[in-house]
């Protein structure tokens, strides 16, 4: 008999819940989104184009936009390797117009590209006789992963001086996980 008034004193208890206590802490399963990395397969660039010729005082200021698809292409890149074996990317640059009405659309042009810690040295390299020539567009270009800003020596091959300065800008792109 005292195990019977035992079990049905146990079943009356009551339970009291405190509604006040902190919630169960959930952990967030989910990796946060990467953070976004310059794609470095292409560059866009808003160049200002300076033409100052010798002798006959025609001068020319102009802007251009250059689009720069980097090289894949197993021949090409090889030489472009050969000419500039420093450079760590090469781009073909595609111009929208011709500054100063310089055919610079009409020509294959390619931009190398050597890569430091805040510094990029630019090339500009022409196929010409069956091979690559680069010459040096800038030398001492800002880069900070995001773009590189470019004030250029003249340019040679023109019969005056021609300077372009600018910035390439890299797009945003997400890694592959």
């Amino acid at each position: 008999m005292t195990a019977l008034l035992l079990s049905l004193v146990a079943c009356k208890s009551t339970v009291t819940v405190d509604d006040t206590a902190p919630p169960e802490d959930t952990q967030d399963t989910e990796e946060p989104d990467p953070d976004p990395i310059p794609d470095m397969s292409q560059y866009t660039a808003e160049l200002s184009w300076s033409y100052d010729t010798w002798g006959d005082g025609w001068d020319c200021e102009d802007t251009s936009i250059e689009t720069g698809v980097e090289v894949t292409d197993s021949a090409t890149l090889s030489g472009l390797q050969k000419s500039c074996a420093l450079c760590d990317h090469f781009y073909e640059a595609i111009q929208d117009s011709d500054p100063c009405e310089l055919p610079l659309s009409e020509e294959s042009e390619f931009r190398g590209v050597v890569l430091g810690n805040g510094v990029a040295q630019v090339y500009r390299i022409l196929y010409s006789d069956g091979a690559f020539e680069a010459t040096m567009l800038d030398d001492d270009a800002v880069y900070d992963e995001w773009s590189i800003a470019l004030e250029a020596t003249p340019i040679d091959g023109w019969t005056g001086e021609l300077y372009v300065s600018g910035t390439w800008v890299f797009p945003e792109t997400y890694p592959e996980e």
